[in-house]
This record gives structure tokens, C-alpha cells and sequence, in this order.
């Protein structure tokens, strides 16, 4: 009794999509040629084609393209790192202004 593909990529703790990367599957067949080495029972074609996206051979519309411009800088936005903020002082208000009264007098102090 054979497994079934999904079964051996469970085991191998992979998915469908980077075994088709990492055989370098490109079409079905490829698929059922190396289902039949591994032994096991391959799955449709329907879940193949799901998997392999096809390229567009349509242009898409301008509206489409100034969508997917609004969309990339709107993501760009977000990435940017938030602005560094000023570190605070973690000596209170009081005892701060009196050392900035100091460090500001220049007069020497006879001792």
C-alpha cells in the first residue's frame, strides 16, 4: 500500500510548494515521475495547478497599477522606523535645574 504525497510531505515536514522549488518541478508530469521513484500516490492536478501560479499574459489596467503604487508606499510608510525620541532625565525637575545653575556658573568659589 503506497502514501500518499501529502502524507510524505507531512512526514517531511515540508509543503507541496517547496518541494516543487527545491525538485525544481515544473509541470505535472515532473510530479507524477517523482511520485513514482518515491512511491507514494500523487495528488490531482487541480491542487498542482492551485499551487503553480501561471504568469498573467493580460496587462493589467492603469487603475490596477496606481492601486498597487498607492499600496506599495502606503507599506513603506509603515516600515519606516519610528523618530528616536530625546532620552529623558531620570534625576527629578528640581534636582536638575539646580545642576544646570551650577554647570552655568562660571564664578570660582574661595574654599
Amino acid at each position: 500500500m503506497s502514501t500518499k504525497l501529502k502524507d510524505y510531505l507531512k512526514r517531511k515536514r515540508t509543503t507541496l510548494k517547496e518541494l516543487l522549488i527545491l525538485k525544481r518541478i515544473k509541470d505535472y508530469q515532473q510530479l507524477l515521475d517523482y511520485c513514482d521513484k518515491r512511491g507514494c500516490e500523487p495528488i490531482d492536478e487541480k491542487e498542482f495547478n492551485l499551487v503553480i501560479k501561471k504568469p498573467i499574459l493580460q496587462k493589467p489596467s492603469k487603475d490596477l497599477k496606481i492601486k498597487q503604487v498607492k499600496e506599495e508606499l502606503a507599506n513603506e510608510e509603515v516600515s519606516k522606523p519610528a523618530p528616536k525620541r530625546k532620552r529623558r532625565s531620570k534625576v527629578s525637575r528640581s534636582t536638575q535645574s539646580s545642576q544646570e545653575t551650577r554647570a552655568a556658573d562660571t564664578t570660582i568659589k574661595d574654599a
